[in-house]
């Protein structure tokens, strides 16, 4: 117990008492917000790095899983060792009350001599004591506390800096996830709700054009592709027949608006194809042939004639189309 005090005491008495507790709670609030200002920057040091692993590792499961217990772990070490620790230990009234005497020379020992003796302490024989006598010591105690401020300047220089430093630190780390680097501000969403299932699609991934399309035979076909998330020196497009095991790469070119192409000319066949970049694979599309009518070249006609196509679709009739 932190006091031993209970029921039955004079108004100046509590009031005394009073005291104490506002320098006890003081105190401990002092020793708490400084704790705690080291518990948030050791937690966000450690979030720092576990953000840039995760997105080292694009994200995956294990990177994800790993980042969310090690800060989290952090968090829970840091605020037990710098926060709870330092508050476990129970100050006795008699503590504080020297503690306040330290601080406040003016009192001359009249504060720990009153609290004592309302414990049942203090230099003065049992046999000697009487409630008039403790109310004059309590009385005397009092009048000197309260000339002194009642012990309100007794870590107030500390108890402001401290909270200073601890508003400091979480503005800090706030404005720097918010505005930071994007890889703070997945990570956060990634440990902040350590239920949810990561999704690193949603984070990286390549949006592809034109998908699952079907396609003349022979003809030819633009493939373009779109970074979402991050950003990449090289972005490749793989290719594959249906019947084939292996995939080709082929390096896609950027244009003016961030996007990637690249033009597949003369597809025979039905081929699947896909984009990478970073080790960030879209899905697989396919492209379908069938014999669809197109025209494959213009040939040259007579002055004051339109040009005919050379590879002309014929109706089922066999007639020529009007």
């Amino acid at each position: 117990m932190e006091s031993v005090h209970g029921a039955g005491l004079t108004s100046e008495q509590s009031q005394l008492l009073g005291v104490v507790r506002g320098v006890r709670n003081r105190y401990r609030l002092k020793r708490g917000l400084r704790g705690a200002a080291i518990a948030v920057a050791i937690t966000f040091a450690v979030f720092v790095a576990m953000a840039y692993v995760m997105n080292a590792f694009k994200y995956n499961d294990a990177s994800v899983l790993w980042g969310r217990i090690t800060t989290i772990a952090a968090f829970v070490a840091a605020v037990y060792w710098f926060v709870v620790r330092p508050l476990l230990p129970k100050f006795r009234d008699e503590q504080v009350a020297l503690y306040l005497e330290e601080h406040e020379h003016s009192l001359r020992a009249s504060v720990i001599t009153a609290v004592e003796m309302q414990s049942g302490g203090g230099p003065v024989a049992p046999a000697l004591r009487s409630q008039a006598m403790l109310s004059r010591l309590t009385h005397s105690a009092l009048e000197r506390v309260h000339k002194s401020g009642d012990g309100k300047a007794i870590d107030a220089g500390e108890l402001k800096t401290n909270g200073t430093i601890f508003a400091a630190v979480m503005a800090g780390a706030i404005l720097f996830t918010l505005f930071g680097p994007d890889a703070l501000r997945r990570g956060f969403n990634l440990v902040s709700v350590p239920w949810a299932a990561a999704t690193p699609a949603s984070l990286f991934s390549i949006a592809v054009d034109p998908g699952n399309v079907t396609i003349a035979k022979g003809g030819d076909e633009l493939i373009e592709a779109r970074l979402r998330g991050f950003q990449a020196e090289e972005v490749s497009l793989l290719v594959r027949g249906a019947d084939s095991a292996n995939w080709t790469r082929l390096v896609m070119l950027p244009d003016s608006s961030g996007r990637y192409g690249f033009r597949l000319f003369d597809v025979a066949g039905k081929t699947q194809y896909m984009v990478e970049a970073n080790g960030v694979r879209s899905s697989t599309y396919t492209l379908d042939v069938s014999n669809l009518p197109y025209v494959k070249s213009l040939s040259q006609a007579p002055a004051g004639a339109a040009a005919t196509p050379t590879n002309t679709p014929q109706p089922a009739n066999g007639n020529p189309r009007d």
